[in-house]
């Protein structure tokens, strides 16, 4: 179970992104966590999330929540040589899913600030890669 805010932040960002649903579903890559497990391959298409906590605005000179800010970015891995369209489907279901979400985590409020956006599409040799850019900002519960 997460305790600190910032744990608290990711765990419901990441729950919320599982309630996502695709059709076929991808796997997702969490952040920290092995992917893919020993002796299994590398999916053609998945998603694979990044947390990118920021600075924190203080809000008081108290002991009071302060507001933490800061960006999930999920990335969407799609095989080579298969377009551009059904990725940029997978990121505009991710964008319309997290646009002005909020959620309360733990006494912890968090809310998706503006409209998430993706990037352009990052080609390599063997997949593109189109991030997903999601602001958030949260404030910690009473102390």
């Amino acid at each position: 179970m997460a305790t600190s805010e910032d744990a608290i932040i990711l765990s419901a960002l990441l729950h919320h992104l599982e309630t996502l649903v695709l059709s076929p579903a991808l796997p997702i890559a969490h952040p920290g966590v092995p992917f893919p497990l020993a002796g299994q391959v590398l999916p053609r298409n998945y998603l694979a999330v990044t947390f990118i906590p920021n600075k924190t605005e203080r809000l008081t000179l108290g002991d009071e929540p302060q507001l933490k800010n800061g960006m999930l970015q999920i990335s969407v891995f799609w095989g080579a040589n298969e377009g551009l369209i059904k990725p940029l489907d997978v990121a505009g279901r991710i964008i319309s899913h997290f646009n002005n979400a909020r959620f309360v985590a733990s006494g912890v409020r968090i809310a998706i600030v503006g409209e998430p956006w993706s990037a352009p599409p990052i080609q390599t040799v063997d997949r593109t890669n189109t991030p997903v850019t999601i602001d958030y900002r949260a404030l910690g519960p009473e102390r």
